[in-house]
C-alpha cells in the first residue's frame, strides 16, 4: 500500500518580483557607478556592496581633509543642496546652532584617528530647517593600508 503524504503548497514565481528587484539593482549600479570608479582608482580595501546594503538616505565621500569629493542623489533629496554645491566643501556646512559641539568633537577625534564613528547630529537643509541625521563615517584604506578617503552613510531620523 502506498502511503499518501501531504504536499506543501507551492506558489508560482512571480516574475514581476524578479523584474522589480533587477530594475532596482540596475538603478543602484547606475547611481553608484562613480563610487565604484573611485574604488577602482584608489584601490579601497572595502566591499562596497556590503556598505550599500545598509540603510541610508545619502552617501558622502570625502578626502582625508574632509573635503567632499562625491555625494549620492539622496544627498540632494535629504538636504536640498545639489552635488555641485556640496563638492569641494566640508560637511560642517550642514551644521548650525542646534548641532551638538560634544558630538562634533567626538566625531572629529575618531576621524583624526582614522576610526569608524557613528553619531546623531542635527543638520540643516538648504531652506534652513533642522533635521536629525544618523551619520556613520568609515575610513577607506587602500590595499597597502594607506588612508585614502572617508565614506559617510547618512540617514534622516523621522520626527516622532
Amino acid at each position: 500500500m502506498i502511503k499518501k503524504t501531504k504536499r506543501a503548497k507551492s506558489h508560482p514565481l512571480l516574475c514581476w518580483d524578479a523584474i522589480t528587484i533587477q530594475r532596482a539593482v540596475e538603478r543602484l549600479r547606475k547611481e553608484f557607478k562613480p563610487l565604484y570608479k573611485l574604488q577602482s582608482q584608489y584601490h579601497w580595501d572595502v566591499r562596497l556592496e556590503g556598505l550599500l546594503s545598509r540603510s541610508f538616505d545619502a552617501v558622502v565621500v570625502t578626502e582625508v581633509d574632509q573635503t567632499i569629493r562625491w555625494v549620492s542623489r539622496g544627498f540632494k533629496k535629504m538636504t536640498g543642496y545639489s552635488p555641485a554645491f556640496a563638492i569641494g566643501k566640508k560637511p560642517n556646512f550642514l551644521q548650525g546652532k542646534e548641532t551638538s559641539t560634544e558630538t562634533r568633537q567626538k566625531m572629529r577625534l575618531q576621524i583624526a584617528k582614522a576610526k569608524p564613528v557613528c553619531a546623531i547630529l542635527v543638520n540643516y537643509r538648504h531652506d534652513g530647517t533642522p533635521y536629525e541625521c544618523k551619520v556613520e563615517v568609515l575610513p577607506l584604506f587602500d590595499e597597502k593600508k594607506n588612508l585614502r578617503h572617508f565614506i559617510a552613510l547618512e540617514q534622516e531620523i523621522p520626527k516622532q
